[in-house]
């Protein structure tokens, strides 16, 4: 839509595009439009908490950068820096002296896009502070300079990042892509189900397999039923010396005694069975002796038969 120079003249007149009064000379910004998604606010009542505002100008004397922020119910957005100019940007066509920047911003959800016009920055820009600080009531923009964008797709949002513009979606390896009026179809091709998802197909059968591999699961504990769920723990009392100890590998618990002491050393041990053997050969001494009796008590009572 063509704009009339006299708009321009208009503008540099009054606070436009600012709502209210502040101290930026009413001459640095002829015009500013945004095309928005409808999370940035657009200023459309009075009684709008949610506000989007410039807040903050600054210059060196032949530069100027434009920053813009958003106060929702949400929180607070800094956008950053939007849009720089300098006395070297060529001016609009039409005999007015401004010069127009192009704006574009997506990210965090948020995507818009427009332009600034700014004004004599020649004569302006040297007059101004190195910073001019804004907040929601002085940077307030004007309701018309902010349009939502409702009916069409302003961008692909992927994790973090906000995609605009020409979007391009590639097939990788085994994906096929289809597209039908606005529908984009994904399909994998070429793919195959692993073995184990075909054995695996239900409750019963996972079970089975981890009975398989790990073996019967404990429902019981001293024939206290642990099958209803609930939180188990196996506890010893305090100050006995008692260790619970659990080994994932083995799949096993141990508990230990850490108090117990054994009933002799392994010297004692060693005189012990020393003390064995010798009683052992003492044993088998008694035993030869034994049975030289017994020979004896024979021949004694085969000689008494005799004599008989």
């Amino acid at each position: 839509m063509p704009i009339l120079r006299e708009y321009y003249n208009e503008n540099a007149h009054r606070y436009y595009p600012f709502v209210n009064a502040n101290e930026v000379p009413t001459g640095l910004i002829l015009d500013f439009c945004l095309i928005s998604t409808t999370n940035l606010p657009d200023n459309a009542t009075s009684e709008d908490t949610s506000v989007t505002y410039i807040s903050q100008l600054t210059t060196d004397g032949t530069q100027l950068r434009v920053y813009l922020a958003a106060s929702t119910d949400d929180g607070d957005i800094d956008f950053g820096c939007i849009a720089t100019t300098d006395v070297s940007t060529p001016i609009v066509a039409g005999g007015v002296l401004g010069r127009r920047t192009n704006i574009s911003y997506a990210a965090n959800g948020y995507v818009f896009q427009g332009y600034i016009i700014t004004g004599d920055l020649e004569r302006l820009l040297p007059l101004m502070p190195a910073s001019t600080l804004l907040n929601k009531t002085t940077g307030r923009l004007y309701t018309n300079c902010i349009m939502h964008m409702t009916h069409w797709l302003t961008g692909f949002q992927v994790g973090d990042e906000t995609l605009t513009g020409l979007v391009e979606l590639v097939a990788g390896p085994g994906i096929s892509l289809s597209v039908s009026g606005n529908t984009v179809t994904v399909s994998c091709i070429g793919a195959t189900i692993p073995p184990d998802n075909a054995i695996i197909i239900n409750d019963d059968t996972l079970l089975s397999n981890l009975i398989a591999a790990y073996g019967q699961p404990i429902t019981s504990i001293n024939g206290v039923d642990i099958t209803d769920g609930g939180d188990w723990t196996i506890a010893v009392k305090p100050d006995e010396g008692l260790v619970v100890v659990a080994d994932n590998t083995t799949h096993s618990i141990s508990i230990t005694n850490q108090f117990a002491q054994a009933c002799c050393s392994s010297d004692q041990i060693q005189t012990l069975v020393d003390n064995i053997a010798q009683l052992n050969e003492r044993v088998i001494t008694v035993n030869n002796f034994l049975t030289q009796l017994e020979t004896n008590v024979n021949i004694l009572s085969t000689q008494l038969t005799r004599l008989t």
